[in-house]
């Protein structure tokens, strides 16, 4: 693989870029949730079992979709999941507001969509500037944290205008549906790209500990940082922040999730992988305390909020391009597809155990010290795997390369 055909290369990560800007919508799950609990009587668990199910469905879908991706590159997966994840809103737009309806469009056929989608454009990048893995993969994935901006923006705009959260859906997935479509057309591998062509060359993930260290560290940034993204908003007002601030604070933790998955891209490749990934969990810890003890404090808390998506933006670039590091461009999206399972779990548990607390306990300081302890055990299992992946030796035959015993 090469860096040669600038102008290709540079037209593909655009496309890259728009997709996920257009999947990563998700994030903006808080800025409609309230108004759709509201408008439809829908209580706060079961608005975030739809957000976490979405999630939890876009990660499963993963282990469909990385080998289709192997095999038969960037183009087919990101056509179905475009077709996919319009159905989907379709069916949430047309639910009147009924949960069971909301549950299978937004949360498992949409889910079903990203999943699709998502790994596709991240190693498309990587393999289009092998050079710059770090910084590609944080700029793919910046666009997926970055479609929150743009999707939490308009929805306010839209609920000013009157649009009920329905129509929103019903607006979204054909409008972005179609720009999915057209940029899948863009999407190929680059000359001499290396393709998966037998089961055989996936390494044995279960046996591997430095498979379980990603996961392991992965599944403890996205639970921190989902139960924040999933209660966002209701978070800041039950803080005593205005309601203008609260909604602005989803705005605010999109864009700091954008910037921080360029910035920890950067900070991976300049300082190590391991110190990013340990630095990063810690700083998450702190800055949902921070959240926390800010939502009566205006500006104040729109920094929090853009922290604390900063830290989270971290989990989406660091452990992806250590997988890549660690198996190789041609097997990684089989082997990311269990990694990301780990974000599947968080996504079925962090936003509903948020939910759940603020029910039982009528705020969110237990779910926030929650988060908080989830963020910093992870730190702490990602240092104590450090022993056993130094002395794991993969088998020849494993179809990957050892990790080297300095850190990337």
């Amino acid at each position: 693989m090469t860096e040669s055909n600038p102008s290709r290369r540079w037209l593909i990560l655009a496309a890259v870029v728009l997709v996920q800007l257009c999947v990563g919508g998700i994030y903006a799950w808080s800025a409609i949730a309230k108004p759709l609990a509201d408008d439809y009587g829908l209580m706060e668990w079961q608005t975030q079992l739809i957000f976490g199910i979405n999630i939890a469905v876009f990660a499963l879908t993963m282990l469909f979709a990385g080998p289709l991706l192997d095999r038969r590159g960037p183009r087919l997966p990101v056509i179905i999941g475009g077709l996919l994840f319009t159905v989907g809103l379709l069916l949430a737009g047309f639910s009147g507001g009924r949960f069971l309806w909301l549950l299978l469009g937004y949360g498992v056929v949409a889910g079903a969509g990203i999943g699709f989608v998502y790994l596709c454009p991240i190693a498309t990048a990587g393999r289009w500037f092998p050079k710059r893995k770090g910084l590609v993969t944080g700029v793919a994935v910046a666009g997926f944290g970055g479609g929150a901006v743009l999707l939490s923006t308009l929805v306010e705009g839209l609920l000013a205008r009157g649009l009920t959260p329905l129509d929103i859906f019903g607006w979204i997935g054909p409008g972005y549906g179609l720009l999915i479509l057209l940029c899948a057309l863009v999407f190929r591998n680059p000359p001499g790209s290396k393709l998966a062509t037998s089961r055989a060359e996936l390494p044995r993930v279960g046996r591997d500990p430095r498979f379980w260290r990603f996961f392991g560290a992965m599944f403890a940034a996205t639970f921190a940082g989902l139960l924040a993204i999933g209660n966002l908003k209701r978070l800041g007002l039950a803080g005593g922040a205005p309601e203008l601030i609260a909604a602005a604070a989803v705005s605010a933790l999109a864009i700091g999730n954008a910037a921080g998955r360029i910035a920890w891209g950067l900070i991976a490749d300049r300082f190590g992988r391991r110190l990013a990934s340990v630095l990063s969990l810690i700083l998450l810890a702190a800055s949902i305390l921070f959240l926390l003890a800010s939502a009566g404090w205006g500006w104040v808390f729109l920094a929090a909020a853009a922290l604390t998506g900063f830290n989270f933006g971290a989990a989406m670039v660091l452990y992806a391009t250590q997988t890549q590091d660690s198996y190789g461009s041609e097997n990684f999206g089989r082997v990311y597809a269990y990694v990301s399972l780990a974000y599947g779990l968080s996504g079925t548990t962090g936003p509903f155990v948020g939910g759940l607390l603020y029910d039982l306990s009528g705020g969110y300081g237990v779910a926030a010290l929650v988060a908080a302890g989830v963020a910093v055990a992870g730190a702490l299992f990602y240092i104590l795997m450090e022993r056993p992946v130094r002395a794991f030796q993969p088998r020849a035959d494993a179809g990957t390369t050892p990790l080297e015993v300095t850190e990337p």
